[in-house]
């Protein structure tokens, strides 16, 4: 991969609000990352999910079905304690082919 290649979108996360995510205020027990890597991804393709901040690491992969995007859950217990910078993103692979980057979402653990 090339730098001057596009990168895709980056993931969102339901429990964010404006760059946060305050562990307090969380409603289940776990996040939920979507990447919708449309139009680049298709059916059957592995969506690998990196989550890292404060020294901890979560990693995850699922496979893309026929709408193009997916869902993680996360265990909120896998995540940083607050205070915590966050980074999530994505690689998007076909076979063993990487696709593309994701650009990197940044949120607060508070």
């Amino acid at each position: 991969m090339t730098h001057d290649q596009d990168l895709l979108p980056a993931p969102a996360v339901a429990e964010a609000h404006g760059g946060r995510l305050n562990r307090g205020q969380m409603s289940t027990d776990a996040v939920h990352v979507t990447v919708n890597a449309v139009p680049t991804a298709e059916a059957g393709d592995t969506v690998n999910l990196w989550l890292t901040g404060s020294g901890e690491e979560y990693v995850d992969g699922l496979t893309v079905g026929d709408g193009g995007s997916v869902v993680f859950a996360v265990p909120a217990d896998t995540l940083p304690a607050a205070p915590a910078e966050l980074n999530v993103s994505y690689h998007l692979h076909r076979s063993s082919h990487l696709l593309g980057v994701s650009e990197v979402l940044h949120l607060t653990v508070a």
